[in-house]
């Protein structure tokens, strides 16, 4: 199915919206989807919370995109925008998740005693590659044929029967209480509960855990929820 990635109004002045830095991005109210799966986390706008770190909060209607890496919110006018100044975000819920900012979006998962588990999905554009009819296209990929695909600003025409590809990769991070976040890993496991870094690596040794799996990292989340 062709959709249309329409924006209709780029605007370069700064506003402030309850308190949010924002860039006009869309004109539209309901802004289409690029692809089937959307550029978008949740397959429409929906009404959430942002909470600032100066204690400040507003709601609005909130959805993050993927592609770039931004909070977008639909302001008065029916205005799609974006936050144009992340750092002064403290967190932001909508639909039942809560997500940070630390260089970049990132979406919680789960939390154990102060400790956050989150994730940040990268999309990754393909170079155009010939159809053929023995091509055969991973589970994980979005495939579709297109006239044209737009990025970095800049809009790309294709020749006839190519394929576009979209493919997305989690990345995992373990968090503090000051929503400080970085690559998960078992050093930071270790350093951050100091007094159980023996219990912390025999459970790691012994499950094989691999901090690139989100399976084995939501067994190490129940594990460190029943640490005293």
């Amino acid at each position: 199915m062709m959709v249309r990635l329409l924006i209709l109004l780029v605007c370069a002045n700064a506003l402030n919206v309850d308190g949010a830095a924002a860039q006009v991005l869309f004109s539209d109210q309901q802004p289409l989807l690029a692809f089937d799966k959307g550029l978008y986390r949740f397959s429409e706008f929906c009404k959430g919370e942002v909470v600032f770190r100066n204690g400040t909060f507003s709601t609005l209607m909130f959805n993050y995109n993927i592609w770039h890496d931004q909070m977008h919110f639909i302001d008065s006018n029916g205005d799609t925008l974006s936050v144009a100044d992340p750092a002064t975000v403290r967190f932001i819920n909508m639909n039942g998740s809560r997500f940070y900012y630390d260089k970049g979006w990132l979406q919680i998962i789960d939390t154990a005693q102060g400790l956050v588990l989150a994730f940040r999905q990268v999309l990754t554009m393909s170079r155009p590659v010939q159809k053929t009819g023995y091509e055969s296209i991973k589970s994980n990929e979005v495939v579709e044929p297109k006239s044209f695909f737009t990025g970095n600003g800049q809009k790309y025409g294709l020749v006839n029967n190519e394929l576009t590809t979209l493919s997305a990769t989690e990345y995992y991070f373990f968090g503090d209480e000051n929503n400080h976040f970085i690559k998960a890993k078992k050093t930071f496991l270790l350093a951050y509960f100091k007094k159980r870094k023996d219990d912390i690596s025999a459970f790691v040794a012994t499950n094989h855990t691999n901090f690139n799996v989100l399976e084995d990292l939501l067994k190490v989340m129940a594990f460190c929820k029943q640490l005293e």
